[in-house]
């Protein structure tokens, strides 16, 4: 489904993310874990096409990030750090912006705009600019931005941010869905709770490097040595110095 090859970004004498590899399928949920400044955004940031590698490449479904960018974004569902929707339209035009460009018809638009905003409780707040949006409300928006249209790949970055209790519930749910649909997942997240709950796999970055590839059941075996998430968190980050 997804396959990096020595993906690399060097910022002036520092890097963003030294060379890092990994394939995952569909069906997957990848938690990507790491001290702030660990890489983990330049990491989303070329996988969704945003940010240009210095070297190294992406694959989705075969298709080449940097040769065909246009057709393997249509693959893409982002919802990024910050603001993930032009600020200038309304809820309902944002979405309608993007089911179109992912080819939905007028019908099948409207049932999926009209049904994510009422999960994500912005029903209300449909012909309202985005502009005037809280942060959660904007975070929301993002999410459905993300997902409108079911594509096959998700990359949410640090997506549980600034959401209530509620919303976050709702959101866990969808991500989940997702998954049991055969979408692959990858997310960052400071919330180890959510790595818990969500993750297949577990990647930890940190000053760039991608160190692990975690399966559950390694990550549960850390939890039970080291007493919880935090500890099995700690553990790896002492591990890899």
């Amino acid at each position: 489904m997804i396959q990096v090859n020595q993906l690399e970004k060097r910022y002036s004498s520092v890097s963003g993310l030294h060379a890092s590899s990994f394939n995952a399928d569909r069906g997957e949920c990848i938690a990507v874990i790491g001290p702030n400044g660990a890489g983990k955004t330049t990491l989303f940031g070329m996988l969704s096409g945003e940010i240009r590698p210095d070297s190294g490449e992406v694959h989705l479904e075969g298709i080449s990030l940097r040769e065909n960018p246009q057709s393997a974004k249509r693959l893409l569902g982002i919802a990024p750090q910050g603001i993930g929707y032009l600020p200038l339209l309304t809820a309902g035009e944002n979405l309608t912006l993007m089911g179109t460009l992912r080819g939905l018809s007028p019908s099948d638009l409207a049932r999926e705009r009209e049904g994510l905003l009422h999960r994500l409780n912005l029903l209300s707040a449909t012909n309202q600019l985005a502009t005037h949006f809280s942060e959660g409300m904007g975070q929301k928006l993002s999410i459905a931005m993300a997902l409108i249209g079911s594509p096959p790949v998700l990359l949410l970055d640090e997506s549980f941010n600034g959401l209530d209790p509620s919303a976050v519930a709702v959101v866990k749910d969808m991500v989940q869905e997702r998954i049991e649909d055969g979408s692959l997942v990858l997310f960052t997240t400071h919330i180890l709770a959510f790595v818990d709950e969500l993750a297949s796999r577990i990647f930890v970055i940190r000053e760039g490097y991608l160190h692990n590839d975690l399966s559950k059941a390694e990550w549960n075996a850390l939890k039970e040595e080291h007493s919880g998430v935090e500890g099995a968190y700690n553990a790896l980050l002492q591990e890899i110095g």
